[in-house]
């Protein structure tokens, strides 16, 4: 049966971050995307997920954890 999770994508960190206005870097690690998919089974960390953009490009991400939400009612990978 299919389950849905909430995916909560993280972007790593880079090397040379980009500088806003003040010349600050701008922390990539802050951003998140989320989404909410329909899976067959629940992955398991070190699972990869494919999604596709709206441009028709895709991206593969890694699951690093999945933890169970009680206000959400479901799984947060």
């Amino acid at each position: 049966m299919p389950t849905d999770i909430e995916v909560n994508l993280r972007i790593p960190s880079v090397k040379d971050p980009v500088k806003d206005a003040n010349g600050y870097p701008i922390r990539s690690t802050d951003v998140r995307f989320i989404r909410v998919i329909s899976v067959p089974a629940l992955p398991k960390p070190g699972a990869l997920l494919k999604f596709e953009m709206k441009n028709g490009a895709s991206i593969e991400c890694e699951v690093h954890r999945a933890d169970w939400s009680e206000g959400k009612e479901r799984f947060i990978v």
